[in-house]
C-alpha cells in the first residue's frame, strides 16, 4: 500500500502520463480488487491501466513488447471475471490491438503470445471456433507445449465439429 501511494503521490505529479507508473499502479490495483473482490479497487485500476494503454502506443520509444504487454494487461482486467468490470467486448478491443502488433524478434513477446492466447479464449467463449484458431496457432508457434492454448485449440476443433 504505501509503494502505490507514493507512485500516486510523487511519480504522478513528476510525470502524469508515464505509462510504465501507470500500469504498474493498475497492475498493483488489479491484483488487489481481484483478490478482495473490491469493484472499486478494480475500477480504479481500469482507469490507470487505460492511461498507460493509451500512453504507452503513442510513445515513440516505447517497445513492441511493451506495448504488447500494457495492453493485454488492460484487456485482462476487462475480460476476467474477477476483477468484476465484465466487459469482454473491450478486453478483447485490447487484445486485438496487441496482437496486431509485430513481434520485434523471432521469439515473440510474452504480452504478445498472452495476447493472442486471450483472443482465442474469448473467441471460443462467443463460439467463435474459427476465428480462435488462429490466435491460438500462432501462440503454438511460439511456444508448441503452452497448455492453455493446446486446450483451447481442442475446444475450437471440437467446436467446429459440432457444428
Amino acid at each position: 500500500d504505501a509503494g502505490a501511494r507514493m507512485l500516486e503521490k510523487q511519480c504522478l505529479k513528476v510525470a502524469p502520463n508515464n505509462w510504465n507508473v501507470l500500469n504498474n499502479l493498475g497492475l498493483y490495483y488489479r491484483d488487489l480488487g481481484g483478490q478482495r473482490r473490491d469493484k472499486k479497487l478494480c475500477v480504479k485500476s481500469r482507469d490507470y491501466y487505460v492511461r498507460a494503454a493509451e500512453f504507452v502506443v503513442q510513445d515513440g520509444q516505447a517497445t513492441n513488447e511493451s506495448k504488447c504487454r500494457v495492453l493485454n494487461d488492460t484487456g485482462v482486467l476487462y475480460h476476467f471475471p474477477q476483477y468484476q468490470i465484465n466487459d469482454m467486448e473491450t478486453g478483447m478491443k485490447y487484445y486485438m490491438r496487441a496482437a496486431a502488433l509485430e513481434p520485434e524478434s523471432r521469439a515473440a513477446s510474452i504480452g504478445w503470445i498472452d495476447a493472442n492466447e486471450n483472443m482465442g479464449i474469448c473467441m471460443n467463449a462467443l463460439g467463435k471456433y474459427e476465428e480462435a484458431i488462429p490466435y491460438l496457432k500462432k501462440v503454438l508457434k511460439q511456444q508448441p507445449n503452452r497448455r492453455v492454448s493446446l486446450r483451447q485449440l481442442r475446444r475450437a476443433e471440437d467446436g467446429i465439429k459440432d457444428k
